[in-house]
């Protein structure tokens, strides 16, 4: 854990958000499966929250790849103390960014990367001199403001974990996406389901749900329709008010609809439409959250990469050819990541 103490919220939220509503499903959901699915679909739910939680833990409380502080106060001072960094007029070696970040030669490079065309104009893959922690900072490396280190393969700092998401813990961050989004939505599932199966049970409340072919048309517009549009980071804001939107008008009109009714209280309808309610915004952003690591992984890239491909490559033919590749080249991503062995926090020189 190598947040600031500002992430405490967020972190305390988290962990009591998920924990909360598995108290909930125990009371609601599990009950109902156990008594009409058997309890190996109950005890199905529990087996990807412990997973999850497990996953976010090991998270939160591992090293994402924290570089230690060292004593060079400058580039200069770094090629008087012998680093492998050239400085000669070669064009294949100038000084980038005011000084701040230097090329390294490739038989004297320690810890490179492979570069693949484009990528080698991008200052994320170079040698770089960070001020505050005073050392060089290798090849996609970069500072995290939140922690004030520096993490080797930085990509992103989670408020929701208390931690940056790094070269030695991206694959427990990419874990607990996966159970998390399998626990969300195994859970939303058989909340259709249960509540499917009380409607067909009450003719009354199939006539009113018919009766509100309004309520499903807007919210299915409005949880729909963000997804086909907003696809750059700038609309995230917009496509989830839309979707909460959409998804807050169908929970009314299932609550009007439910009204009534005889059955148990763990299987009511309304039980249902609760939970949903609990869930569906955090099934939003860790679904979110899970697909947009699986693209970024998918094409061998971190989200810091992406944001630095955004900002620093303005031949849009370049940068598609970045964010392109075939399924095979996918696969093969996907598969070196989570092959890749461990690395060690520290650099050698």
């Amino acid at each position: 854990m190598t947040g600031s103490s500002k992430d405490n919220f967020t972190l305390v939220f988290c962990y009591s958000y998920i924990l909360t509503f598995t108290i909930i499903y125990s009371f609601t959901l599990a009950r109902y499966l156990n008594v009409h699915y058997g309890s190996l679909y109950a005890n199905l739910g529990y087996f990807f929250f412990f997973v999850c939680f497990g996953f976010q833990v090991r998270t939160t409380f591992s090293d994402p790849g924290v570089i230690p502080r060292g004593s060079v106060e400058s580039v200069e001072e770094a090629i008087e103390v012998g680093l492998p960094i050239e400085r000669e007029d070669d064009p294949s070696n100038e000084r980038l960014l005011g000084g701040d970040s230097v090329n390294i030669s490739s038989e004297k490079a320690i810890d490179m990367v492979p570069l693949r065309g484009t990528k080698q104009e991008l200052s994320l893959y170079r040698y770089r001199h960070c001020s505050t922690c005073k050392i060089m900072r290798p090849p996609k490396s970069s500072h995290c403001n939140e922690c004030n280190n520096c993490v080797k393969g930085f990509d992103h700092h989670c408020f929701f974990v208390g931690n940056c998401i790094g070269r030695r813990n991206h694959q427990y961050f990419f874990y607990f996406l996966l159970f998390g989004t399998l626990y969300c939505l195994y859970v939303s599932l058989f909340c259709v389901v249960g509540f499917m199966d009380q409607v067909k049970e009450n003719p009354d409340m199939k006539r009113r749900l018919g009766n509100q072919i309004e309520y499903w048309i807007l919210a299915t517009l409005l949880i729909v329709i963000p997804y086909m549009t907003c696809k750059r980071y700038i609309f995230q804001g917009v496509r989830n008010t839309l979707m909460c939107l959409g998804l807050t008008i169908l929970m009314i009109g299932l609550v009007l609809a439910c009204k009534g009714g005889d059955s148990p209280a763990y299987a009511s309808p309304l039980t249902f439409v609760f939970v949903l309610i609990i869930l569906s915004p955090i099934t939003i952003w860790v679904l979110g959250a899970f697909l947009g690591c699986l693209y970024a992984l998918s094409l061998d890239l971190t989200s810091k990469e992406k944001a630095v491909i955004e900002r620093e490559i303005l031949d849009p033919t370049k940068k598609k050819s970045i964010f392109t590749a075939t399924p095979a080249e996918r696969i093969a991503n996907l598969k070196n990541f989570f092959l890749r062995s461990s690395i060690e926090s520290h650099i050698t020189i």
